[in-house]
């Protein structure tokens, strides 16, 4: 029987996971099956996902695709990319469905046993697992029900959804002290015009952690993604850049104002309206579009109510 690319490369993880941990401990819980080096770790994290998983839930209305989580001191798959010392953690995830595995999972992430450690690593890059957790439980979740038009213009990043979900939907995820610092650093006068935050590509970052999930049969064809989408994405930057008559937009600044836009949206609408403006995405609509649309349905329901 011949294997799928997707399977294959979850095949190789897993049995370079297992070589890599050796003593190792596991946990099959709701939502993950977990793997750590020690009980203690593989406790702290597993709390950390399932709540996570919780908060997936609630925002989109849908159960968590169920994942495995290998922590590991060198994560399967990671890259290091050239110049400032940057890591590339790779995840493959495949273009169309695909039945779940063995113990019920849809994907893997190999992640760093010291997050602390690694995040100095990483310059001080932020970073967290439920992030990163909630970037494959997104692809799981829509990647099959998108219109064709998202996966014709796919840029390689994430999901098929336009980048701004994608880390709107992931540092929801994130613990809540790295929200309140994420909080602090938005200025409302320094912001991404809205025009251009809500079609723009993720703008990457110069000298500093990257993470993109892309398709590869081996390293070298990995190694070449990587170094395609790093040049793609400073011609981004660059028209970025110019467009805003500012300084360069960096994946702090994209993340920051991805809080701040899902949190408003939230505020304003609830839950059901930023799962109404995923799904509205999904179908190939722009964002004006969307609220026009939708904005005229609350009109409706306001005046079949009369006025209340």
């Amino acid at each position: 029987m011949r294997l799928s690319l997707f399977h294959l490369l979850a095949t190789t993880v897993l049995l370079c996971t297992a070589v890599t941990l050796r003593a190792e401990v596991a946990v099959q819980s709701t939502n993950y099956v977990i793997l750590a080096p020690t009980l203690g770790m593989l406790n702290e994290r597993q709390r950390q996902l399932e709540w996570s998983a919780r908060i997936f839930e609630t925002l989109m209305g849908v159960k968590a695709p169920r994942g495995r989580v290998t922590l590991t001191k060198t994560p399967v798959g990671s890259a290091m990319a050239q110049g400032g010392g940057a890591t590339a953690l790779m995840n493959a995830f495949p273009l169309t469905p695909q039945p779940a595995a063995s113990d019920g999972t849809y994907w893997n992430l190999a992640w760093f046993a010291n997050e602390s450690a690694a995040a100095l690593r990483l310059d001080r890059f932020d970073t967290a697992l439920t992030h990163e957790a909630a970037h494959l439980q997104l692809v799981f979740a829509v990647n099959f029900k998108v219109a064709d038009s998202l996966r014709t213009n796919f840029n390689g990043y994430g999901s098929f959804l336009p980048d701004w979900i994608d880390e709107a939907v992931a540092v929801f995820h994130e613990p809540d002290s790295t929200r309140a610092e994420r909080r602090k650093r938005f200025k409302l006068s320094h912001r991404i015009p809205l025009r251009t935050f809500f079609t723009m590509n993720h703008p990457g970052s110069t000298g500093a952690g990257r993470v993109i999930q892309v398709q590869a049969g081996t390293q070298e064809e990995m190694r070449k993604k990587v170094e395609a989408y790093q040049a793609s994405q400073q011609q981004n930057i660059a028209a970025t850049a110019e467009m805003l008559a500012d300084d360069v937009v960096t994946a702090s600044k994209f993340y920051t104002q991805s809080l701040a836009v899902i949190e408003y949206l939230t505020a304003r609408g609830g839950y059901p309206f930023f799962r109404y403006i995923v799904v509205q995405q999904a179908y190939g609509k722009q964002m004006d579009q969307i609220l026009r649309e939708w904005f005229v349905k609350q009109r409706e329901i306001v005046t079949r109510r009369g006025g209340i």
